[in-house]
């Protein structure tokens, strides 16, 4: 079993979906971060949603640099159009999605995904860190730490909707989750829509 684990973990491809609309000013940043991960093995999808700033520009460079890169050029029709576009062509075992404004920390695929490895998750929600224009953390009501496997059906969802409440899709997520989902192409409210039907899976 141990050797499964270390080869599974070093091997397995994870896709990461990065939608993008007029994000000059964070997308170095954001994909920075996402081709230096610890965690090599990676596909990574990005979605340009009829961006008219520089965006294309930048998605373009990055592309000559990594073959990782998949970029999905199309008219802009808001996330849940984009995320559409991505799942025709994923490729890898599990799913992650990160937005053009954010960033991970560099070790961050790898040790979301051991997670999963060590414990047979199908699923692995993390914390973000909100940051405002100045780069300075936004103080938030703190919750605390929540480190547990959870595998049941009821404290999935007291969980998700009592405790953390934000139904957001900042989780590492099994391909197979999404088999079958409805996705609207609305560009308000996906991660309502898309959440409890992927909780439901798990």
């Amino acid at each position: 079993m141990e050797q499964f684990k270390k080869k599974k973990t070093a091997d397995c491809l994870i896709t990461i979906i990065i939608p993008v609309f007029n994000s000059e000013h964070y997308l170095v940043k954001c994909l920075d971060s996402v081709i230096n991960q610890t965690h090599t093995q990676l596909q990574i999808i990005i979605v340009n949603d009829g961006s008219t700033d520089s965006s294309l520009s930048i998605i373009n460079e990055y592309r000559l640099l990594d073959s990782r890169f998949l970029v999905i050029n199309k008219t802009n029709g808001g996330i849940g159009s984009a995320y559409k576009a991505a799942f025709d062509v994923i490729t890898g075992d599990y799913i992650l999605f990160v937005d053009s404004d954010d960033w991970l920390e560099l070790n961050a695929v790898e040790k979301i995904f051991k997670l999963i490895i060590d414990n047979a998750a199908d699923m692995v929600s993390f914390g973000i860190k909100p940051i405002n224009e100045k780069g300075e953390e936004i103080r938030l009501k703190n919750l605390d730490n929540i480190d547990s496997i959870i595998n049941n059906n009821s404290e999935i969802i007291k969980t998700h909707y009592e405790i953390l409440k934000h139904p957001t899709l900042v989780r590492l997520y099994k391909k197979e989750l999404f088999n079958n989902i409805i996705i609207f192409e609305q560009n308000i409210g996906i991660d309502e829509m898309l959440t409890p039907q992927l909780l439901l899976k798990c």
